[in-house]
């Protein structure tokens, strides 16, 4: 893994660690206590509130492109208290964090070395990022700090409790010796739930023979399978598209491969039976795809699946198609789990990538590659009737 991907990766890690802190905290608390303060000079947990979504919305807002520090924002009214009830606060709680995580995922690893301005002082966005990490954490702990005040004993601790240093130690020791389930488990769409490659290369070769191109099986490989279709389409075509330009080739493109596979749709042997077990164990899924929801619509309309899965991320979701790993960040984020304890299962070489760049182990699927051009991945298999829950735990805990 590029250092870049890896420092983008746990600066988002480190942000919701932050944001579960507080979320925690809130969720203990009454509307009056937001606005309790212990000394007339100390912010109420409502004005941290206050002040962190101002910053937020200044710092974050065309991170790359302008002052950090905006001209509309009015940060001395951030710490006079609005008297906003809980569920006010919490939506600018929602609101600032949901923009700091878009643009971290938004960012590519060559963006790292670039120089932002915050107050017009220089700053590499590395260390804005850090700068940010270091406010927010700051933040955080007096959060924390008040609503333990606010709670007494009442409060329910969200670290090590008192007193309770070798009972936890002791904890630990057990599930670090046990296999733990994964947190998530998010599926790629194409050539992962159904085996449609065929058809899709069958569609493809009518469109490129329609518009007057040359269709090669060594081009479809490497710079098509697995990717956006925003980025196909520019890529085959030569041309940065309009909008509409890529809606009617979209449309096009798919309408043909949506002809071609309805007779034949089926999902990959053994999915199906894993669907139901992971749902019985109570382990969430998610599907993220290049896909658009055309095409995701008649998959679900052909093949009765769509209740097993909690999320779906697709192609309109994301700024940057695989390899980059900000789809399955997404789908991560969508059930709140760790990209570490999150299990992918892919077919492409781009999303095996993808998924990896996120941090996640990845499962690989023979149905569109040979297994040797699958050797990024951590397990390969031919269909799902090879691949279980306890060997997925194994290879969470290698």
């Amino acid at each position: 893994m590029q250092t870049e991907q890896l420092f983008l990766r746990l600066s988002i890690k480190k942000f919701q660690e932050q944001k579960t802190l507080g979320d925690k905290t809130f969720a203990q608390l009454t509307d009056i206590d937001f606005h309790f303060h212990p000394a007339q000079e100390t912010n109420s947990i409502a004005v941290i509130i206050q002040h962190m979504h101002g910053n937020m919305l200044s710092r974050w807002t065309n991170f790359l492109t302008e002052d950090g520090e905006k001209p509309w924002r009015k940060r001395d009214a951030e710490f006079d208290n609005e008297k906003l009830n809980k569920q006010q606060l919490l939506h600018l709680w929602e609101e600032g964090w949901q923009l700091v995580f878009n643009t971290l995922q938004a960012l590519q690893p060559e963006d790292l070395v670039k120089t932002i301005y915050i107050r017009t002082k220089p700053l590499s966005v590395i260390d804005a990022v850090i700068r940010q990490i270091d406010h927010y954490g700051y933040h955080t702990g007096q959060i924390v700090q008040l609503g333990k005040i606010i709670k007494d004993h009442q409060w329910q601790s969200l670290s090590i409790p008192k007193n309770k240093s070798t009972d936890f130690n002791k904890e630990m020791q057990q599930q670090n010796n046990s296999e733990m389930n994964p947190s998530a488990i998010i599926f790629d769409l194409d050539g992962t739930l159904i085996d449609n490659n065929y058809y899709h290369i069958e569609a493809w070769k009518v469109f490129y023979k329609q518009h007057g191109l040359e269709f090669s099986m060594e081009d479809y490989r490497n710079n098509i399978n697995g990717k956006i279709n925003r980025d196909i389409f520019n890529y085959i075509l030569g041309t940065t598209l309009s909008a509409e330009d890529l809606a009617l080739y979209d449309s096009e493109k798919e309408a043909l491969y949506r002809e071609l596979y309805a007779p034949h749709i089926e999902p990959v042997t053994g999915l199906m039976e894993l669907l139901m077990h992971l749902n019985k164990e109570g382990i969430p899924t998610a599907v993220a795809t290049s896909g658009l929801p055309p095409n995701i619509n008649f998959m679900f309309e052909h093949i009765p699946m769509r209740q097993y899965f909690g999320a779906v991320i697709n192609a309109s979701d994301i700024t940057h198609g695989k390899p980059h790993p900000e789809i399955f960040l997404k789908a991560a984020a969508s059930h709140n789990a760790q990209p570490e304890l999150c299990i992918a299962f892919e077919d492409s070489v781009a999303g095996i990538r993808s998924a990896k760049a996120a941090g996640m182990k990845v499962i690989a699927l023979v149905t569109t590659h040979k297994r040797e051009e699958l050797s990024e991945a951590d397990y390969i298999i031919n269909n799902y009737t090879e691949i279980s829950l306890e060997a997925m735990k194994s290879l969470l805990n290698q």
